[in-house]
């Protein structure tokens, strides 16, 4: 039957099988992520609460002044522990952690950023423990973003283990719409073992490959390295790449269709997300099954989420999932790749072996993928009549507003009143003669 893409529920497998999901926190990454917030929450609540009781004798045995302006440091103890107690929070109820994680990262980039700019203004400086805390907090901004990406589709974390969700009530026609991109060939290579996996179960396939209008540029090898200069600069950005009209109509008979994509700069390549973006390509998804495959180095979740949600937006029924890293060990597997585009694929001989680790898939991704294929084939079809699932996909995308609407009023009622009397307090610091404030107030010996 048809689940819910806005939280964890009962996922089918190809003979019908129910499988439950596992909680995002209780999976050997959620863990790992949960006991990093267990760590800064004891640090941040624990830490600034044996501060404030025995701050003279710390200091004293650090050798550091003993700060004099009580109330001021107590500020700065408080906003410390209470970034500990969101912190705190999160561990506790990681599936609802999403918008707390934005209080986080902004509390702690909010305290690092305040903490530098005091760093820099005063003359002398701030004593070494103020740095230290400011380097912790800016080390938790990037350890918070990245649990937030992981919990903000928890669908994925069951989908990513072969699950396949029930299709929609649409006839089967047994035909497949397989859309990819790929710079050096390697979602080419993972889309080509998805149709051999569906042909193998009796599916027509059209493999479609993602023009960009601007071929000059997204071709390789590069013509040149200003050419790959540009990529990597407009990946960061985001920036848009226009690509050329497919030729599928919005009431094409394909019952399935495949978005093969790599990663770009921790983010989808530009030509798959323009299939989303542009109104010709976008309306294709609607209400079809969509699977999707992403191939890169490693860091796939944040692009694997992007094309997830853009799927959805779509309205588009995401049913699988997969993503795959090319083999070795890091940082070695990412120094490879940008050896291998620089050299246009033919690395020399002459090169470390660490590298020039292979850039294509494993024998064992490849396998993966054709089973994939075969079971997308067989995948299960919804029981639920059309307008009971029409329904059903109404509810769910009013669901999956509610963590946006937290979201907005986290940030109206709590966030944005942070940031505004931090900033003010910033500038009014700033504006004061060199030496007469800091955050911890005037010291003495």
């Amino acid at each position: 039957m048809y689940e819910s893409l806005s939280s964890p529920g009962a996922w089918n497998e190809p003979g019908g099988a129910a499988r439950t999901t596992a909680a995002p926190g209780n999976t050997p990454v959620g863990k790992v992520f949960r006991a990093l917030c267990v760590l800064t929450a004891i640090a941040n609540m624990g830490g600034n609460a044996l501060l404030l009781v025995a701050h003279e004798r710390i200091f004293r045995w650090l050798g550091l002044p003993v700060p004099d302006d009580l109330y001021t440091f107590t500020s700065v103890l408080g906003f410390s522990f209470t970034s500990g107690v969101v912190a705190l929070m999160v561990a506790l109820r990681p599936v609802h952690a999403v918008p707390l994680l934005i209080v986080a990262i902004v509390g702690k980039a909010l305290f690092a950023l305040i903490t530098l700019a005091f760093h820099v203004r005063l003359p002398d400086g701030l004593e070494w423990p103020w740095l230290v805390f400011a380097g912790w907090d800016a080390t938790f901004v990037g350890v918070f973003w990245l649990y937030m990406i992981y919990l903000s589709r928890p669908e994925l974390l069951v989908l990513n283990q072969g699950a396949i969700v029930s299709g929609s009530a649409r006839p089967r026609t047994r035909k497949a719409l397989l859309l990819h991109y790929s710079l050096s060939g390697n979602a080419r290579g993972a889309i080509a073992r998805v149709q051999a996996g569906l042909v193998a179960k009796g599916y027509q396939c059209d493999a479609v490959r993602v023009q960009p209008v601007e071929r000059e540029l997204f071709s390789f090898p590069f013509r040149s390295l200003w050419s790959f200069g540009r990529i990597l600069v407009r990946a960061v950005l985001r920036r848009r790449a226009a690509i050329e009209p497919i030729d599928v109509s919005s009431d094409h008979d394909y019952d399935l269709i495949v978005v093969a994509s790599q990663t770009w700069m921790v983010g989808t390549a530009a030509p798959v997300e323009e299939l989303f973006l542009d109104a010709r390509t976008r309306r294709i998804f609607l209400d079809r099954d969509v699977a999707i495959v992403n191939v890169s180095r490693g860091l796939w979740r944040r692009a694997q989420a992007m094309v997830a949600s853009h799927v959805q937006a779509a309205g588009g029924h995401l049913i699988a999932a997969s993503a795959h890293g090319n083999p070795g060990p890091e940082p070695f597997r990412t120094l490879s790749l940008f050896v291998f585009l620089l050299f246009g694929g033919k690395v020399p001989g002459w090169v470390p072996p660490l590298l020039r680790l292979p850039s294509q898939l494993s024998a064992d991704a490849q396998q993966q993928l054709e089973r994939m294929g075969e079971r997308l084939a067989m995948r299960p079809k919804s029981l639920l009549s059309e307008e009971v699932l029409t329904r059903l996909r109404a509810l769910d995308h009013q669901l999956a507003q509610i963590p946006r609407r937290i979201t907005e009023d986290t940030w109206d009622a709590v966030v944005a009143p942070v940031v505004q009397a931090s900033v003010q307090s910033v500038v009014q610091s700033v504006g004061q003669p060199i030496g007469a404030s800091s955050p911890v107030g005037e010291v003495s010996a």
